[in-house]
């Protein structure tokens, strides 16, 4: 079986054109005399959900697509991931934030993670990203209509480890903790 991808508008893809060759080069990456920008490929987006998550959301219902997240190779090495987003309240997509190796690496190790589940070998599932900014909380989602699973990426949020796999109803289970405890309502 396999993990599929939603396909970005066009104009994300029109946004990641422009703009990633250009930041290639101001950030060092390329050399700007001799810019070898044809040896960097883009792989295929990932969507790119969010939330702010309050103490009666659930993350896999109360999340909307805010953006397309891409990651930039060199050969087969990820070297920076690019994201495409919208601001709050418009359609328009804007390029929003080209991110270094260490970022870019941690989705690869989430991804290989992903790919290695049984669930995964034995059914398909819809590949996106989710991301709680006030919790600090970024992770892959495998969606299917009736299951979801999210591995954590970069750092651990509560009681969630990085490159885990956790159905929707722990993941809500321990961001509503942490919600419950900032808003003072568990100790």
């Amino acid at each position: 079986m396999t993990m599929t991808l939603e396909k970005p508008p066009e104009a994300c893809g029109k946004l990641i054109s422009e703009h990633v060759p250009y930041l290639l080069v101001a950030s060092g990456a390329v050399n700007a005399r001799n810019p070898s920008i044809t040896r960097y490929r883009v792989a295929a987006p990932h969507p790119l959900y969010s939330t702010a998550f309050g103490p009666t959301e659930t993350i896999e219902n109360d999340c909307s697509l805010r953006g397309w997240q891409y990651l930039i190779l060199r050969g087969n090495s990820v070297v920076k991931s690019a994201e495409i987003g919208q601001r709050q309240n418009d359609s328009d997509y804007i390029f929003t934030v080209l991110r270094e190796g260490a970022f870019a690496e941690a989705i690869c190790s989430t991804l290989r993670k992903a790919e290695k589940l049984p669930e995964v070998r034995d059914r398909d599932y819809e590949l996106r990203f989710v991301r709680v900014p006030t919790l600090y909380f970024r992770a892959a989602w495998l969606h299917r209509s009736d299951d979801d699973i999210f591995i954590p990426m970069g750092r651990s949020t509560g009681k969630l480890q990085k490159d885990e796999p956790y159905r929707a109803d722990t993941v809500n289970a321990t961001l509503r903790e942490i919600v419950e405890r900032r808003q003072g309502r568990v100790r």
